[in-house]
């Protein structure tokens, strides 16, 4: 039986409404014998099962990943939160000068500086 031949009877089967004995039937007719191996069950599912395992494990890291993101993400939040918090205290205001740590005397120096003056 040619490959083709064995393509249009699976083709046809599920189309026509055919039962699930009708592919074997219909191959036994044309002189085509199959059988598998004692083995060939234990391999399908170790195949089927073996790549479950792999995307198990990818999504239990990324999972990992993520709560591990989460917690550093919360944790630097909160080390801005204080360091603004600490900048308010010490300061008295947030303004831009007390977030780079220029205190207003040195302003005047900080511009002759840059202008040459």
């Amino acid at each position: 039986m040619k490959p083709e031949d064995l393509i249009n009877i699976i083709d046809e089967a599920p189309g026509l409404g055919k039962s699930p004995g009708y592919i074997r039937e219909k191959l036994r007719s044309e002189g085509v014998e199959y059988s598998f191996g004692s083995e060939f069950t234990s391999k399908v599912i170790r195949r089927i099962y073996g790549g479950a395992i792999i995307v198990n494990r990818q999504m239990e890291l990324v999972r990992s990943l993520n709560s591990v993101f989460y917690r550093v993400a919360f944790a630097g939040v909160a080390a801005i939160i204080l360091l603004l918090i600490s900048i308010f205290v010490m300061e008295g205001s947030l303004t831009f000068n007390s977030l780079v740590g220029i205190s207003e005397s040195y302003d005047e120096t900080l511009i002759g500086l840059l202008t040459d003056h």
